[in-house]
């Protein structure tokens, strides 16, 4: 009984936070995102399928986390300023949101610095093979728009962190207990990519897709679709797809 009513309101508050997300301007998150899956988000379709419990889990985790994170950076001294959830607004194209962080070291050199919480497999994966694209446009993007609004300040802000956060690391002391060696920089819950700004990239990839989803703000119908491995996660998956999503996912693996 008691399992049940936990949830029941953890999925309510889940769509509660998904439904208060601002729609009238484009996301940094939203510029790798399918075109079609925005348009349905703007223009206020309900969601065809919902998260799994297991997902909203994972998610509170990251934003459990996410709030850790942002107590820790108040007792960094190394620090000069530190702004967490740092608004960040481009007005030509309509596209705004936070950056989780932005810095100014002591000797005033400033960071986006950028979190981001994964399981095991995808941290594992990041330390392999590197940082995602979509990664890549949004600390761009961030660093574009601060450049923007704040011109003086920011005319140096050319380097971004995205701070991986591991929320199930195997902990040392298991290694040990097992008898097994094992290297620090293997059981650190943390691992960090560094991203440099791209003004090349921001001007020919990045601003004209800003363009491009304000235009999608105009269409009376839905662009058309984009069938990616992104598909098997959309919360709109069903009324996209239709009668033939379970053909389409099957071969999408």
């Amino acid at each position: 009984m008691i399992k049940e009513l936990f949830e029941r309101e953890m999925m309510k508050k889940s769509l509660e936070s998904s439904a208060e997300r601002s729609t009238d301007h484009n996301h940094p998150s939203e510029m790798t995102q399918c075109a079609r899956q925005f348009w349905y988000n703007i223009n206020g379709y309900d969601y065809s399928d919902l998260p799994s419990l297991s997902m909203v889990s994972i998610w509170e985790q990251g934003h459990a986390l996410h709030e850790f994170l942002g107590e820790v950076t108040e007792r960094i001294e190394e620090f000069k300023e530190a702004h967490i959830e740092k608004v960040v607004r481009e007005e030509e194209f309509n596209t705004g949101g936070h950056s989780d962080l932005v810095v100014t070291m002591q000797d005033g050199t400033p960071y986006v610095i950028d979190f981001k919480t994964t399981g095991a497999s995808k941290f594992k994966q990041v330390k392999k093979h590197g940082l995602p694209d979509d990664y890549i446009w949004q600390t761009n993007l961030y660093m574009y728009m601060l450049k923007q609004m704040h011109p003086r300040k920011y005319k140096d802000l050319d380097t971004a962190y995205v701070l991986f956060i591991n929320k199930s690391p195997i902990p040392s002391e298991i290694f040990e207990a097992q008898g097994k060696p094992h290297l620090k920089d293997n059981t650190s819950p943390l691992y960090e990519v560094k991203v440099e700004y791209d003004e090349d990239l921001v001007e020919t990839e990045i601003l004209p897709q800003a363009e491009y989803l304000e235009e999608v703000r105009t269409y009376e119908d839905p662009p058309e679709r984009e069938l990616s491995d992104t598909c098997k996660f959309c919360p709109f998956r069903s009324l996209c797809l239709g009668d033939e999503k379970d053909e389409i996912l099957k071969e999408l693996g």
